[in-house]
């Protein structure tokens, strides 16, 4: 395993973490966003893994590593945002 794939799992797994934990708190909200990183993360990995021809798989890398932790930075931001606001409100 090289480090590119273990950055690339490591960050899935982070996502998938905040992902739990919005499933805990809002269940809807979570489901949706399960949804969301099923379906970009099948798409990446799958032409990671597969459209590796002349550099490509670099791209696909890039994209995932960016869409996942992007995601995860949303999801934790929505969080602190909302407990800010319940903590600052009354």
């Amino acid at each position: 395993m090289n480090s590119d794939l273990i950055l690339l799992i490591t960050s899935s797994i982070i996502c998938f973490l905040t992902i739990g934990y919005t499933i805990k708190r809002n269940r809807k909200f979570g489901l949706i966003n399960l949804a969301l990183f099923g379906i970009y993360s099948l798409y990446f990995y799958f032409n990671y893994f597969i459209n590796d021809g002349g550099g490509i798989s670099l791209i696909y890398w890039a994209y995932l590593l960016f869409v996942t932790l992007l995601h995860s930075t949303l999801i934790g931001g929505y969080y602190i945002i909302k407990y800010f606001r319940g903590v600052f409100s009354g």
